[in-house]
């Protein structure tokens, strides 16, 4: 698989995901039964944006950069600005895009979950790095659909499965509808 998260993170689309994830775990929560998120391709909690990776594709620019200082984001934009600024700005500068898993674990409460895949090793390897010592997350380097038809419903009986693949194999549209 050649698609990597870090050439494209904090792009126009990931804007798009993390403000609509962070809105919907937040609708989950107001509820105070626990939840669980899943999460089938994960990648990494987070990129550095002087990556290399990041800086050769430079997405972000027409992404997170364009909203960071934006006047008045109505509610949902302005809690995802929130958590991208506690996340990923260091000395007035972002330094960094938070990842799905690090936004998800930012919503979670001590009762709720996270599942992670990741079939990558390397990124699994960082999200395991990552989350180490955190009991709310488990990290799973294993295919993500595959984990979706064994862990689902989870014992929680409330949650949300983000399933964001990267499109890369010929049949993956028909292995999302199958899942």
């Amino acid at each position: 698989m050649n698609y990597r998260h870090a050439y494209h993170a904090g792009n126009f689309a990931d804007v798009l995901k993390h403000v609509a994830l962070v809105a919907a775990l937040d609708h989950l929560a107001r509820k105070d039964a626990p939840f669980c998120y899943l999460d089938t391709h994960a990648g990494r909690g987070f990129y550095p944006l002087d990556a290399p990776e990041t800086q050769r594709a430079g997405e972000y620019r027409d992404g997170v950069l364009r909203l960071l200082d934006a006047d008045a984001p109505p509610a949902p934009v302005a809690r995802w600005l929130d958590l991208v600024r506690e996340m990923g700005t260091e000395g007035g500068r972002l330094h960094g895009y938070p990842g799905s898993p690090r936004f998800a674990t930012a919503c979670l409460r001590p009762d709720d979950r996270a599942i992670l895949c990741e079939l990558e090793p390397r990124e699994a390897d960082a999200l395991r790095a990552e989350f180490r010592g955190d009991a709310r997350v488990g990290v799973h380097a294993r295919d993500g659909y595959e984990a979706l038809l064994a862990l689902v419903p989870p014992r929680e009986k409330r949650g949300l499965a983000l399933v964001d693949p990267p499109f890369e194999q010929t049949d993956e549209f028909d292995r999302l509808v199958l899942s």
